[in-house]
């Protein structure tokens, strides 16, 4: 039976002050119970067995009370550096600095709790009854205005974490995983005591005595200040939606290498991994058999089937990456969702140097390791940059696509929407391709995954999906997810453009030119985000003080008529392939334009945007096509000495044309017009061949102008 230490601390005011999220770190509790234990020169010994042991445990499980931020208050207070005022005190006005206050409130009648878990050990108990006894000396917890106090209590494991479950508020675990490889999804990252936690305070608090000294090496004595040596404290994710880890499948002969397992055979790869650790981890903790079961193969409890954000999954994972790879099945991912009732420690215990035996002749034929190498996460969408568009390495089984055909566009929709919204994914399907043969070489056919599945053939599709929005992986979907069916991979994409579709706030009469800058801005802010405010040239299209002359850059375009904004990758702009340096620039910025829904425009309004698919097939800025036409008028780089303004402009797009490396066109100049900025106007231009888009020419070719669609 595992115990645990409940620590709840109770603020008298449902406020809290201090630096950092909500709720107050460990390492914030830690220190509390150091400065709980009173004036003393030196902590008592036992009080210093106690703290030490309570170092030495994993990061708790944290129970908060729902905040919300408080109004922001300015104030002002004299900085530490009298010294530039000539020392004087009364000059203190003059070095007043501004300090911004921002409580999160809270219901007060909510404690904020804290559970260290530890096995059944009788030193430790008496460890954990100190602290006990030591929590009740605490007096505030963040800054010197957050009064509180606290009680501590030893319990059984299972017990504290049924009167968190129970209680109002929102339950924190921590993403402690055995294997440093370990990847995680979303969260925030709090400070918490390790082993040494208690010794940098104690040599912290010995050094504030001593950091005024003074120098008395030079012909006049000065003061010196020493700063104090920093806390000992580990940053640790809490709140990650899932922790997943990466195991290999190894020969039981140290000298021998990857097992392989055929690709057909994931299912039943699935069910052996999963039996085998259920059964190691029961004969482990038999009193948890019941959450075991429940965790591992969602066995109903109470008649209620478990909900699917506390399940662990096995995800078989083949060999991918190449098109000679013969995709058998070396790897396995362990996915753990933070709300399963078991710790991560324990889940990654039952896999590691787990023996898996042949059911005929029961001999060990793999023994499952964690993995060194975690590359191959890359292939299925994890750790790069989001896709949109997916395709199914095991085929996905849906029930009801029983007596749906592959050519019925809709009813596929709806389907993989559901199991979209069964994984818990927003995104929605857009176009979706099935069929019963794999996409790729060296794949297998849908049909030869039944065995040892519940699923008949006629509810095995392989698929394509292109979706509205690009998401990150792992994607697994279907009614099949818990047995290693439905595993989809990322299609690269290779395309280099972003279309979003303005559905509302758009004001009447405003430039193209207007839009497309303020967009320019928007991805500016965002890449700079994501980069800790460092821009690249590829971004902005500026080097030092002026626009780059040499050098790829992004372009942004508006089309009016049709309400769309474009970003576009300049080798799509160029027609040529991609270098390695810029797929990585493009990456970086479809990353940063991730849930990218609304662009504050100056005058043309707060526009309310949605992510759109691009038709690289029908889209009239990219098909191939003869003729071509302006939707922004063309804005001539210089005007030239023609004998009219018309003449003149037709002039300079003709040389546009050859230096874009497009053929020579037929112009004719539909309207043009001179103004301080040049000459610009709309033209239509026909080509002796057809010519492939987008065609972007002209001044403001990068920043919205210069835009054509073809003409049918």
């Amino acid at each position: 039976m595992q115990r645990s230490l409940l620590l709840q601390v109770h603020f008298l005011d449902g406020r809290y002050h201090g630096a950092g999220a909500w709720p107050p770190s460990p390492a914030r509790v830690f220190q509390a119970l150091v400065a709980s234990a009173g004036p003393q020169q030196r902590l008592p010994d036992d009080v210093v067995e106690a703290l030490r042991w309570l170092e030495g445990l994993a990061p708790p499980v944290i129970h908060a009370p729902v905040a919300r931020a408080g109004q922001r208050v300015q104030t002002y207070v004299p900085h530490n550096d009298l010294d530039t005022a000539g020392g004087d005190p009364r000059a203190v006005e003059s070095i007043r600095v501004g300090k911004v206050v921002a409580p999160h409130l809270f219901d007060a009648r909510v404690p904020t709790s804290y559970v260290w878990r530890f096995g059944v050990d009788a030193v430790a108990e008496g460890h954990a009854s100190r602290i006990c006894e030591l929590s009740a000396g605490l007096y505030q917890l963040g800054r010197g205005c957050d009064a509180a106090w606290a009680r501590a209590h030893v319990l059984s494991w299972f017990d504290a974490m049924e009167l968190l479950r129970t209680a109002e508020g929102r339950m924190l675990r921590p993403s402690v995983s055995p294997r440093s490889e370990a990847v995680y999804e979303g969260g925030a990252m709090f400070d918490c005591a390790v082993v040494g936690s208690l010794d940098s305070l104690i040599a912290r608090h010995c050094a504030s005595a001593e950091r005024f000294g003074v120098d008395r090496t030079g012909r006049k004595a000065t003061q010196t200040f020493s700063q104090l040596p920093p806390p000992l404290f580990m940053a640790v994710r809490y709140g990650s939606a899932h922790t997943r880890i990466l195991f290999e499948l190894r020969s039981p002969d140290p000298t021998g290498g990857y097992v392989h397992v055929r690709l057909a055979s994931a299912a039943g790869l699935v069910r052996r991994i999963r039996d085998a650790a259920v059964e190691r981890l029961s004969r482990a903790i038999p009193d948890r058999r019941v959450d075991i079961e429940n965790a591992w193969i969602g066995r109903p409890v109470d008649g209620r089937a478990i909900a699917a954000e506390k399940r662990i999954r096995i995800v078989p994972l083949p060999s991918i990456g190449h098109e000679h790879v013969d995709r058998g099945i070396r790897r396995v991912l362990l996915d753990i969702p933070s709300e399963c009732p078991l710790a991560v420690e324990d889940v990654c215990w039952a896999l590691s140097g787990l023996a898996l035996s042949d059911a005929d002749t029961g001999e060990v034929d793999a023994v499952i390791a964690a993995a060194e190498n975690t590359e191959m996460l890359g292939h299925y969408g994890m750790g790069a940059g989001p896709h949109r568009t997916w395709r199914t390495v095991t085929p996905m089984a849906l029930g009801s696509a029983q007596d749906l055909g592959s050519a019925d566009a809709a009813k596929w929709a709806n389907a993989i929407g559901d199991a979209l919204r069964h994984e818990g994914t927003r995104a929605r399907a857009v176009e979706v391709l099935a069929q019963r043969t794999p996409f790729e070489r060296h794949g297998v056919e849908a049909s030869q995954f039944v065995s040892g599945t519940r699923f008949s053939e006629e509810t095995l599709w392989h698929v394509e999906v292109t979706l509205d929005r690009a998401i990150r992986g792992p994607l697994v979907l279907g009614d099949g997810r818990y047995l290693g069916l439905g595993v989809l991979t990322p299609v690269r994409d290779e395309q280099g453009l972003l279309c979003y579709r303005v559905m509302g706030g758009l004001a009447e009469g405003v430039r193209p030119g207007g839009i497309a800058q303020a967009l320019r801005r928007a991805v500016m802010a965002r890449c700079a985000g994501l980069r800790d405010g460092k821009l690249d040239g590829y971004v902005h299209g500026h080097e030092g003080s002026g626009p780059m002359r040499r050098g790829p850059h992004l372009h942004f375009q508006f089309d009016p008529e049709r309400r769309l904004l474009w970003i576009m990758a300049p080798h799509v702009v160029d027609r040529r392939k991609a270098s390695a340096r810029e797929r990585g620039q493009w990456a970086d910025v479809v990353r940063a334009m991730e849930e990218f829904s609304q662009l504050l425009a100056g005058d043309a309004g707060a526009l309310d945007l949605r992510a759109e698919v691009v038709d690289g097939v029908r889209d009239p800025l990219l098909v191939s096509c003869r003729m071509w036409e302006t939707v922004v008028p063309y804005a001539a780089n210089r005007h030239r000495d023609a004998g009219s303004a018309y003449a003149a402009l037709a002039e300079d797009l003709q040389q546009s044309l050859h230096d874009a490396g497009f053929p020579s066109a037929s112009i004719e100049v539909l309207q043009c017009r001179g103004n301080r900025d040049g000459l610009s106007g709309h033209v239509r231009m026909t080509f002796p061949v057809a010519i492939a888009g987008p065609v972007l020419l002209g001044r403001g070719r990068f920043v919205g102008g210069g835009l054509f669609r073809a003409i049918a």
